[in-house]
């Protein structure tokens, strides 16, 4: 893998695993190959189901796919397609190529997430991502290293950047103060809150007065 951008995250607790694929979700463009390291148990399933959420599908629908192999996940955000594999049972690249992976790997409208990369490392020879999780505490706390090749910085730009945050006014994740989607943590959630304005969702706790139209600047 080509050398490219480093960042070590600390996560929490489980729901922060899932934010982070959920971003890393929203930033794929179509063709990306990620690599999800770690021992069993460590947050890469979880990880796959925010992937699966950022890229616009239920993250209900994704499983752990160790007896199923390879899962795909079709008609995404932006017409994108999520293929989700593990290759703990897979003992050569025959068997994966029988399953058809050279097509799935070539459709540049699929994201392929794979756990347990190195049981055949032809599999993803060159990843724009690879993930690393593991645990650092009892309570579902794990530390995430993702190294990016130098496709893939898109994926990572700004993850380890410091500076003040508040809290997502849609999901609760940190968001940067300052950013160009603020107060939300990503342009998914910004929009997601305008659509529920259009929808009828919320509602003004008061009637409209009349100092509330009343710009200072223009005057």
């Amino acid at each position: 893998m080509t050398s490219g951008e480093r960042v070590e995250l600390e996560l929490p607790g489980p729901e922060d695993t899932h934010r982070l694929g959920r971003l890393l979700g929203e930033r794929c463009r179509g063709g990306e190959r990620l690599a999800l390291r770690g021992e069993l148990g460590a947050g890469k399933t979880a990880l796959a189901r925010g992937l699966a959420e950022g890229l616009g599908f239920d993250p209900a629908l994704v499983s752990s796919p160790t007896f199923t192999l390879i899962q795909e996940h079709r008609d995404g955000r932006d017409g994108l397609g999520l293929v989700h594999a593990d290759l703990y049972r897979m003992d050569s690249t025959e068997e994966l190529e029988a399953l058809g992976w050279e097509e799935l790997r070539a459709d540049s409208r699929l994201v392929l997430a794979v756990e347990w990369p190195d049981r055949v490392p032809e599999a993803l020879p060159e990843p724009e991502l690879v993930v690393g999780l593991e645990h650092v505490s009892d309570a579902g706390g794990r530390r995430a290293v993702l190294h990016a090749g130098e496709a893939g910085g898109h994926l990572v730009s700004g993850l380890g950047a410091t500076g003040p945050t508040e809290p997502c006014r849609r999901c609760g994740a940190p968001a940067p103060v300052g950013a160009a989607h603020a107060p939300f943590c990503s342009d998914r959630c910004r929009l997601a809150d305008l659509g529920n304005w259009f929808d009828g969702r919320y509602a003004i706790s008061r009637d409209i007065e009349e100092d509330d139209l009343f710009d200072p600047d223009l005057t």
